[in-house]
């Protein structure tokens, strides 16, 4: 990186800027930065610590490329004997220049760690999603969990010592790092080829399975977004590979050698880096467009619309004059419902209306295929219901969820929100 042109740094500067407006402003209108809020008890040390990563990855790309910017503009051009001008090589530069120099790809390095340990987590995280099955397997638990754990230690010390054992020469310096963080990043990218490949059915399943539409929406979004990322992932680690292997060649460097394939090389990268991990972060902390709205319009004091529930919902659902305010009461004889007839349940079922995750629990049951061992979700999860009677009366969005005998999916699928979020999801319960 010692003989980027000064071009090379500047455009990796401006673009790391433009990204670190773009998670500050994203992060601003996903909650308020809330989800880096270290006090908020439901986030779990595991979001926090992808969150930071992403957080702690920033300011360290930044004085990366500021710092070689500043450094290739001071330092300039050199024209040899034959006429050819080229950047100032590193034994040329200024001696508190070239101190700098270890210590600003220390930080590149550490950058790309937190970089590779985010998408590595996302790669294990589908693959658990896809593979794991009804069974509600813990995350924490699971052998995908293990190889993340594993991966990313093993790419921090092997990026980390790359570049700590060959700071003695600054070419060998940078090409370990290059081909160590690369290499990672290259069998990241060829991993996610298999999500690409099965999502599709992936998303057929789920929504069969009767899930939340704003579940499916959102897998069908990741998918759109992923195959846009892939691109650009290999717009980044393939030309960053190529610099490196022809950087650890001997004595010819048929690439380096030559300032346009180099620049062409690492602005390439430079764009790929910067557009990939712009997508990650709309992955990791997916906006909810609906409630930006409502809170938009509550903030500019527009005259509010009085929210009406439609006709058939209407006449499903009735204010229960014994019950509190927060109670609705479902009638399980409307033409709309569909009644589980070998149900032993009550003839009456309650919805309280509670800021709580949702699930049904079954009552044990000889003939009920869902013995003490699951809950249903209800499509919402605002809700939850409680049985009285001797019959379920249910509406049609969630027929597709409590028809089913068993699930294919894991309840994760069902309720997906985004990679590192797993604590809002609804937790199978034994009944009581």
């Amino acid at each position: 990186m010692s003989h980027f042109s000064p071009c090379v740094f500047l455009v990796w500067a401006i673009l790391s800027i433009t990204l670190s407006g773009f998670y500050f402003s994203h992060l601003w209108k996903f909650d308020r930065f809330q989800c880096l809020n270290l006090m908020r008890d439901r986030q779990g040390a595991f979001k926090r610590i992808m969150t930071y990563s992403y957080l702690v990855a920033i300011p360290l790309l930044l004085t990366w490329t500021v710092g070689f910017t500043v450094i290739k503009y001071k330092e300039g051009f050199i024209t040899l004997p034959t006429g050819a001008v080229l950047p100032k090589p590193f034994g040329l530069w200024t001696p508190h220049h070239q101190a700098a120099y270890f210590p600003l790809n220390m930080a590149w390095a550490f950058s790309w760690v937190a970089d590779t340990l985010s998408h590595l987590e996302e790669l294990c995280f589908w693959f658990f999603l896809i593979r794991a099955g009804p069974l509600p397997t813990p995350w924490f638990k699971s052998k995908y969990f293990k190889i993340w754990m594993g991966g990313s230690i093993l790419s921090m010390i092997s990026v980390v010592t790359a570049t700590s054992v060959t700071k003695s020469d600054p070419l060998k310096n940078e090409a370990w790092l290059q081909i160590t963080g690369t290499f990672f990043g290259l069998l990241i990218t060829i991993g996610f080829l298999p999500i690409l490949w099965v999502f599709p059915k992936f998303i057929k399943t789920v929504k069969s399975e009767g899930a939340d539409m704003d579940a499916v929406i959102r897998l069908v979004k990741f998918h759109d977004l992923n195959i846009v990322r892939i691109i650009f992932r290999f717009m980044f680690v393939i030309p960053g590979f190529i610099l490196a292997v022809d950087g650890l060649r001997p004595h010819t460097h048929l690439v380096n050698a030559s300032m346009i394939y180099t620049d062409i090389l690492a602005m390439t990268a430079g764009v790929g880096f910067i557009v990939q991990s712009s997508i990650t972060l709309t992955i990791f902390f997916p906006r909810n467009l609906e409630l930006e709205t409502n809170r938009w319009l509550h903030a500019s004091s527009a005259p509010r619309q009085q929210v009406t529930l439609p006709k058939t919902i209407k006449q499903i659902f009735k204010q229960s004059s014994q019950e509190s305010k927060d109670t609705l009461q479902l009638e399980p004889h409307h033409p709309k419902q569909y009644l589980l007839t070998d149900s032993p349940i009550s003839s009456k079922v309650e919805i309280s209306m509670q800021p709580s995750l949702s699930y049904v629990n079954y009552p044990p049951h000889s003939n009920s295929p869902w013995v003490d061992e699951h809950c249903i979700p209800l499509r919402g999860a605002q809700h939850q219901l409680h049985h009285t009677g001797n019959s379920l009366g249910l509406y049609d969005p969630n027929l597709g969820v409590v028809s089913k005998d068993t699930s294919q999916l894991n309840p994760l699928a069902l309720y997906y929100t985004s990679p590192i979020d797993l604590l809002d999801v609804p937790r199978v319960r034994t009944q009581q």
